[in-house]
């Protein structure tokens, strides 16, 4: 793990056979890194496929300084068909801040709405303006250069990762003559990438973390531990300054537009 990750969040999402799950590591100003991705195989109706995603959860990550890191927040995504299995899942780790979130549209909307219990759980739940995290993910890779908003990918990521990642464009539709902007996937194309990079952001943003200071820890703990403190750990990732290429990035000629 890079020297710059300070902490590390993670998000999931549900689909019909599977879980999904991004973890991201983030450092000062918002630089962020592509840490791993797991999928986990099986019906989100049934304890198996949650236990082994609470079972990864719980995982450290080897940091360049020595030490390890694990995760300290969780989006997970509550949109779907399985809206009860996460509240249920969250609400029993919300010590852990774990948080059920659900995505609402429509421009303009703040990122991270006021906090819900209206479920029979009584789990809090996160509303999340979606459009307005794909325009801050999208704004984030026009970046081109290490430092604030950067995001740094992973040898991990594929070219089907940065398809899904920029599987959607925003455009502009009129509705009784009033021009409205919207975000439209690309026909046939899986957006499950943007939409994991979405909830990660949330949790990062949710944490509102004092970065320097606990940057400043992680550096005497480092010391501290001289090689480092043990535990389970998922190995060093190589990453590099990938892009994705030229027809899946940000169109100049127009903001949000992609060619």
């Amino acid at each position: 793990m890079p020297d710059g990750v300070i902490l590390l969040t993670a998000s999931v999402d549900v689909q019909d056979d599977r879980l999904e799950c991004l973890v991201k590591g983030w450092g000062l100003d918002d630089e962020s890194w592509f840490i791993d991705l797991k999928v986990f195989y099986g019906s989100p109706a049934q304890g198996e496929v949650w236990n082994m995603l609470d079972i990864f959860l719980k995982g450290k990550w080897k940091h360049e300084l020595g030490v390890t890191l694990g995760i300290i927040c969780v989006c997970i995504d509550s949109g779907g068909h399985f809206t009860q299995n996460v509240y249920e899942f969250t609400k029993a780790r919300a010590g852990r801040r774990y948080f059920a979130v659900k995505g609402f549209g429509g421009y303009g909307k703040p990122f991270i709405g006021k906090v819900s219990r209206n479920n029979r759980l009584r789990a809090p739940m996160i509303p999340l303006g979606v459009d307005t995290g794909k325009e801050l993910i999208y704004a984030r890779l026009e970046i081109d250069d290490p430092g604030p908003g950067y995001m740094h990918f992973s040898e991990k990521c594929d070219e089907e990762y940065f398809n899904q990642l920029t599987a959607e464009r925003h455009i502009t539709k009129y509705s009784r003559g009033f021009p409205t902007k919207v975000w439209v996937k690309k026909e046939g194309q899986r957006n499950e990438a943007l939409d994991l990079e979405v909830y990660a952001l949330a949790a990062y943003t949710v944490l509102n973390a004092n970065m320097k200071a606990l940057g400043a820890q992680l550096k005497a703990r480092a010391k501290d531990s001289g090689s480092g403190d043990g535990g389970q750990t998922s190995g060093k990732p190589q990453t590099r300054a990938v892009r994705p290429r030229q027809g899946w990035v940000i169109n100049p000629g127009g903001p949000w537009s992609i060619r």
